[in-house]
């Protein structure tokens, strides 16, 4: 998997995300997820049923595959973030730096920070996220560390 994948639209970084996480690449999603998703996110963002759809096309089973966690802003601090992920991927919801009033989202594979954006991007030291998802390692991994091909 090549780090990072950039974004195609201005935002579509949930998107990019997800396919770090997953190892899927652009081209091969976009066929499942079809021109007319990915032209809405690239408009309007990915949120609520679009965020499902996204992890249902590519095979990903909420409460199996990925778990959706809330960060109370308190407890949002790097050090405190690090240690609940603790070495697990996750897709973290930040504070956009280009669209002020905005979410945006960037990848953690466990060991390093890749974001997504072509603008300003994010370091680790930053993070302060208010949502993520964490991905179930041994539920999306065969036997043979290789992805169970999404």
């Amino acid at each position: 998997m090549q780090y990072p994948i950039k974004q195609r639209s201005e935002r579509d970084c949930f998107l990019c995300c997800l396919l770090m996480a997953t190892g899927t690449s652009y081209e091969r999603a976009a066929e499942k997820w079809g021109a007319e998703f990915l032209a809405e996110v690239g408009e309007k963002g990915c949120f609520g049923e679009n965020v499902d759809f996204a992890f249902n096309t590519l095979g990903l089973v909420k409460d199996r595959d990925y778990t959706l966690h809330y960060l109370i802003p308190r407890d949002a601090s790097v050090k405190f973030t690090r240690n609940v992920l603790w070495g697990r991927r996750a897709i973290l919801q930040v504070r956009s730096k280009n669209y002020p009033a905005e979410s945006h989202m960037v990848y953690w594979n466990g060991e390093r920070l890749f974001d997504p954006s072509n603008r300003l991007t994010y370091v680790w030291e930053e993070v302060e996220p208010a949502y993520f998802w964490l991905f179930n390692d041994a539920a999306i991994v065969n036997g043979k560390g290789q992805s169970s091909g999404y």
